[in-house]
């Protein structure tokens, strides 16, 4: 928890320098691919030995993330003299939230019992999440085979359960007296 806590700051202050330079999205775009070269769990433990001096893991660290701006870089040096290198997948996704909320994008966590890989039916359900919570929708889908059927998203506060397991539930629940079949709409929204 303190480390996402101390990634948001260091996250909150690169979106700052970006949105001031109009560059949101350039710097999501290096933060990310510096992460993705930073991820080298061997590139990774080089750069937090603390034995090696300061100055040889800075040079590392410009040596492998070529082609950053001045800023971006700077982040990067500033998290391998501060001991911090990794927290920068965490920047990046509290960054990428951030750059989210900016744009007025929000995403949805949507659970299915196969994988949701058709590129217009991904379109549908943000389409429609989007419409429920009045705003853009982007998807982060997940798996689980427990859902049956239909799906089940996590939209910021918002749970939208339409699965076939809940709906088989209700309907279990009316028809031993709990409650009329009536009632189920096409979603359970909480």
């Amino acid at each position: 928890m303190v480390s996402r806590a101390l990634a948001r700051r260091y996250a909150r202050a690169a979106m700052q320098i970006a949105v001031e330079a109009n560059e949101v999205e350039r710097w999501r775009e290096e933060l990310g691919r510096a992460a993705r070269v930073l991820a080298d769990a061997g590139l990774l433990a080089a750069l937090q030995q603390r034995r090696v001096p300061l100055e040889r893991r800075l040079e590392l660290a410009r040596q492998t993330v070529l082609g950053l701006s001045p800023l971006v870089l700077n982040l990067v040096l500033l998290l391998v003299e501060r001991h911090r290198v990794e927290l920068m997948e965490t920047v990046v996704e509290e960054f990428g939230m951030m750059a989210d909320e900016l744009a007025g994008v929000v995403v949805a966590d949507v659970v299915t019992a196969t994988p949701l890989e058709d590129q217009h039916l991904q379109q549908r359900v943000a389409a429609w999440l989007g419409g429920i919570v009045s705003r853009r929708v982007t998807l982060r889908t997940a798996v689980d085979p427990q859902v049956v059927g239909g799906l089940v998203a996590r939209v910021g506060d918002r749970l939208v359960d339409a699965s076939i397991r809940t709906r088989l539930e209700v309907m279990r629940r009316a028809l031993s007296g709990g409650g009329s079949v009536e009632s189920m709409g096409p979603e359970v929204t909480v």
